[in-house]
C-alpha cells in the first residue's frame, strides 16, 4: 500500500468509529425511550441514513479506496 491509500483507508476507518457511535446513540436513546414506554425515537430509515451520512455505502468505500492506486 503506498502512503495515499493508507491515509484513505485511515479516513474510511474514523468515518465507521463515527458512524458506530452515533449509530450506538441512537439505540440508547431507543432503549431509553422503550423502557419508559414511549415510542422509539429512531426507526430504521434514520440508522440506514447514517451509512449515507458517513460515506459508507458500497461504492463510496470503494471509489475511496481505489483512489491512490
Amino acid at each position: 500500500m503506498n502512503s495515499q491509500q493508507i491515509a484513505n483507508a485511515a479516513l474510511l476507518f474514523s468515518r465507521s468509529v463515527a458512524a458506530l457511535a452515533e449509530i450506538g446513540a441512537m439505540r440508547a436513546l431507543n432503549q431509553e425511550r422503550e423502557s419508559r414506554g414511549h415510542s422509539l425515537g429512531y426507526g430504521e430509515d434514520a440508522f440506514l441514513a447514517v451509512i449515507d451520512k458517513w460515506g459508507l455505502e458500497h461504492n463510496a468505500v470503494l471509489i475511496t479506496l481505489r483512489q491512490g492506486l
